[in-house]
């Protein structure tokens, strides 16, 4: 599961695992939610493997993905003019 603030990926969701993203090439933690729920351990560098994997998971979604219209450009332009 890819979490996006407009057209910024904030975090990578792969089973028990989250990414959170920093940069276009950095993980800023990871967190493995079965084991901690609250989120307050960062795995990645225990877990380098499933830091990569997630990377490469983002490098294939990013690969594929297919820029739409932007559908709220419209009204955000009819908003500024008024």
């Amino acid at each position: 599961m890819f979490y996006y603030r407009r057209r910024q990926p904030l975090a990578i969701r792969q089973g028990a695992f989250k990414a959170h993203l920093r940069t276009k090439a950095t993980v800023g933690d990871t967190k493995e939610y079965e084991r901690d729920p609250s989120g307050n351990y960062d795995i990645a560098v225990k877990h380098p493997d499933v830091v990569a994997g997630i990377m490469k998971l983002r490098r294939e979604h990013e690969s594929k993905m297919i820029e739409g219209e932007d559908r709220l450009a419209p009204r955000n332009r009819s908003r500024n003019n008024t």
